[in-house]
């Protein structure tokens, strides 16, 4: 940047210095007087602003009156990921893959190398399993492979299955020790799912899990929900999309991006089930899609995310649960042979 030239004021206090003799010492007085109406009217200023912001026009405290240290510390939260203060199944590298081809497939998956990140901990070598679910067939879609999403093209992290048009799988997920087959039981994990839209043509996208503890999604969410018994429900796409807006990275997520993902929360988990639907199209050409997800709780964490924003679900069992009653309440998944009413 050039220099910028700038006129010379003369220094006010300088003036006052060249008055006369007998003015000197009421200009000593006023000099001395300033800091402490300086100080006076600051403290006046903060109280009014106080007074005027504890309450909002409806009457509710403002987020004045409720700030603390913390809300400071959130607000800078929220410009960065925070995710590695949560579980994080890591996967970095698709070990087996059964669907290359055209299919149908009637059995068979995906295998991962992973580690299982736990905050203060050393990671755990371990491999996630996604196969299908007996029963249930995949017909795959027309965009891409299995297993990774172009994971070497754009560097995503998120896993992915694609499926043809007017078709479902439902897939088993489970955690083993590297090289084995048994699952194993995690204390807890969160699976997200993303991008959960629909083309012009139709084709909307819809995620149903089961055996989570809680469900999270994010206020405004444009995925319509269908409750299917405890700790079971589908999330439908119900707005269209396109691949500009798909999110690249799960740890940084725009408004966008969040109202049409699912975080779903196992404490504890040891399998999941997973049914993917690519809903039937109006005509014309096909339109496979793709179901991209990962091990981590992206939308409690990721930047972008708005903590008030969120909006968690979760089922619980109880003594007495009549209208606003709740009596003797838990988590659906740990109720005891008491909590009769769910």
């Amino acid at each position: 940047m050039a220099p910028q030239d700038y006129d010379v004021v003369d220094d006010p206090d300088e003036e006052l210095l060249g008055a006369a003799m007998d003015e000197a010492p009421v200009q000593r007085r006023r000099v001395a007087l300033r800091p402490v109406l300086v100080l006076l009217t600051g403290l006046a200023l903060v109280a009014t602003v106080f007074a005027m912001g504890t309450r909002d026009r409806h009457g509710h405290p403002s987020a004045l009156m409720k700030a603390n240290p913390g809300a400071v510390t959130s607000l800078a939260a929220q410009t960065e990921s925070t995710c590695d203060q949560y579980p994080f199944l890591h996967t970095f590298k698709l070990l087996h893959n059964d669907f290359e081809g055209s299919g149908p497939f009637t059995s068979g998956g995906l295998r991962y190398e992973a580690k299982m990140e736990k905050p203060n901990e050393s990671p755990e070598p371990v491999e996630l399993h996604v196969t299908i679910a007996e029963g249930s067939t995949l017909h795959p879609g027309n965009i891409g492979p299995q297993g990774f999403h172009n994971v070497i093209l754009t560097g995503s992290q998120f896993m992915s299955i694609n499926i043809k048009e007017d078709s479902e799988v439902v897939l088993d997920f489970k955690i083993t020790e590297p090289g084995k087959t048994t699952p194993i039981n995690i204390d807890e994990v969160d699976f997200s799912f993303f991008d959960i839209d629909k083309h012009e043509r139709g084709n909307a996208e819809s995620v149903e899990c089961s055996g989570y503890q809680s469900h999270l999604t994010y206020e405004g969410t444009e995925l319509e929900i269908t409750e299917k018994g405890l700790n079971h429900a589908e999330f439908k796409a119900t707005v269209v999309g396109t691949g500009a807006d798909n999110p690249n990275s799960p740890d940084d997520l725009t408004e966008a991006q969040l109202i049409r993902a699912v975080s779903f929360n196992f404490k504890p988990f040891r399998t999941a089930q997973v049914t993917f639907r690519n809903g039937p199209n109006t005509g014309g050409q096909t339109h496979g899609r793709r179901f991209d997800f990962i091990g981590m709780p992206s939308l409690k964490c990721a930047k972008g995310v708005d903590p008030d924003k969120i909006r968690t679900f979760m089922p619980t069992c109880c003594l007495l649960k009549v209208g606003p009653v709740n009596l003797l309440c838990a988590p659906a998944n740990e109720k005891s042979w008491y909590h009769f009413m769910c």
